[in-house]
């Protein structure tokens, strides 16, 4: 079930129309949180289920400003978060940014965010990360 609904946000946000209204134009809080020494860059809108969003290498949470995350605050909460190193998020000094690594941050993100199960939804290597999660942390109540 989980995954039909993964598929089903994809082909929803492959279809949706590019929009011309930025993140900055949207009711869209951005926050950081500081995890092992990092701060870490998200922003947050809407209700209900949560779905979050991972951005490809070479990206930020604004590869999103075409109009997927306000399409799917209306009926989700959204979350994206810069990668360790991307956007407005810290880079680590004493370790590579590892998919392993990222993963474990991102889960300890999301534990901090008082984030269970949510839906993941990753772009490119985004998505590798999205599946590290889930065979790295699923024992811990980020996947189902």
């Amino acid at each position: 079930m989980k995954s039909l609904m993964i598929i089903l946000l994809l082909v929803t946000w492959l279809c949706l129309p590019a929009s011309a209204q930025s993140l900055s134009t949207l009711r869209i809080s951005e926050s950081f949180v500081s995890i092992e020494r990092l701060r870490v860059r998200y922003v947050e809108i809407g209700r209900g289920p949560t779905v979050v969003m991972i951005h490809g290498n070479a990206g930020s949470i604004e590869d999103f400003e075409f109009g997927v995350i306000q399409a799917l605050s209306s009926n989700y909460r959204v979350i994206a978060v810069d990668r360790p190193g991307h956007g407005k998020s810290d880079r680590p000094t004493v370790t590579s940014a590892s998919v392993e690594y990222q993963a474990r941050l991102l889960h300890q993100v999301l534990l901090s965010l008082r984030i269970h199960e949510p839906v993941l939804v990753g772009h490119s290597w985004g998505a590798a990360l999205a599946l590290s999660v889930c065979v790295t942390v699923s024992d811990r109540g980020v996947c189902k």
